[in-house]
């Protein structure tokens, strides 16, 4: 299973946010590029980028902070936030990040999954964020009525191989992971899985190794010193 540190970005900074909400963010480092030189420091090879700008205005925005990132660590680097036509695809995946996160824009055009997956492949994930079993859109601000399963299920029929699934419930606040949900999707498809939102513990990565989830975010706990990521990754890559 791979770890996968994150680093939210807003107003230019590193951030973590309660349950998605803007207006509650904590400041944890000035410079972004910062968080990931430390992890990368720390043995982690991957990490986990959302443009939290991007995603609330609907176009990314810190292209130039996450390419930063990605030059000055060598860390694999996905990233989210704000992707959502072609053009903006083509751009971020020129600039050399490894992989994009479509949210929004798969709930309202699966034909516009299908030509990123058609061109790029496994280059492209697609976040499915939910509250109550419903997907949820722009930057979870709003909620729609289509079922987390049937939108697995329509992401699979276009070719997507990687989902992140989120419940915006237990983003941010350290109560572990929606192993329920998560649980139904795996038991349903056999997509690669990353699971995020109340990582917290090395219990939970434990559940979720042995649930065969395929990744883990890890975000506020690594953050706030509650988990430390050695551990995270040693107990994700031990046999």
């Amino acid at each position: 299973m791979i770890i996968y540190p994150a680093i939210d970005i807003k107003d230019r900074s590193c951030v973590r946010l309660r349950q998605g909400r803007a207006e509650e963010s904590t400041v944890y480092f000035d410079n972004p590029v910062n968080a990931g030189i430390l992890w990368a420091g720390k043995g982690s090879k991957t990490i986990h980028v959302v443009d939290l700008d991007g995603a609330f205005k609907g176009e990314y925005v810190n292209l130039d902070i996450i390419k930063e990132l990605k030059y000055k660590t060598g860390l694999f680097v996905q990233m989210g936030g704000g992707i959502r036509d072609k053009d903006a695809v083509k751009t971020i995946l020129g600039a050399g990040i490894d992989r994009i996160i479509i949210g929004s824009a798969a709930i309202k055009d699966i034909n516009f999954v299908k030509w990123a997956v058609e061109n790029y492949d496994d280059k492209i994930a697609v976040s499915i964020d939910c509250m109550n079993k419903r997907v949820a859109y722009n930057g979870w601000k709003g909620i729609s009525d289509i079922f987390v399963l049937d939108f697995a299920d329509s992401l699979i029929n276009a070719g997507v191989k990687t989902i992140i699934y989120t419940d915006i419930s237990k983003d941010g606040m350290l109560t572990g992971p929606d192993m329920e949900g998560l649980k139904e999707i795996r038991d349903k498809t056999h997509i690669n899985i990353i699971a995020s939102g109340g990582v917290t513990t090395i219990e939970d990565i434990k559940a979720l190794k042995n649930m065969s989830i395929d990744g883990a975010i890890i975000g506020r706990a690594l953050y706030d010193g509650n988990l430390k990521i050695e551990k995270a990754l040693e107990v994700a890559t031990c046999s």
